[in-house]
């Protein structure tokens, strides 16, 4: 999962995402619309939840309710009121705790 600063979303299976073994540019997850910015990545479970910090305080975002799409996209705005994402509180959260 990557969240952006402005609450967009990219959820997609981690074979998706190849190991780089040498020198090269990487693979793209996200693509963040203009003056956005990614500001989470995390490997979450399918039915896990995690926390990022808003300018307003801390929230929980469920990864159960995201739609799993293919990587280099915007994504799905996850976020819809409130301040932008600042960042990701450390502790995550799975389904087997």
């Amino acid at each position: 999962v990557t969240l952006t600063q402005e609450g967009y979303a990219v959820c997609c299976m981690p074979d998706e995402v190849a190991l780089l073994s040498g020198p090269g540019k990487g693979v793209i997850v996200q693509r963040p619309g203009k003056g956005d910015r990614v500001r989470v990545a995390a490997s979450v479970a399918k039915k896990g939840t995690f926390t990022v910090q808003l300018k307003g305080g801390p929230r929980e975002v469920e990864v159960a309710g995201m739609t799993i799409t293919g990587r280099a996209k915007r994504g799905l705005k996850v976020i819809k009121r409130g301040a932008p994402v600042v960042g990701s509180v450390p502790d995550i959260v799975t389904e087997s705790e």
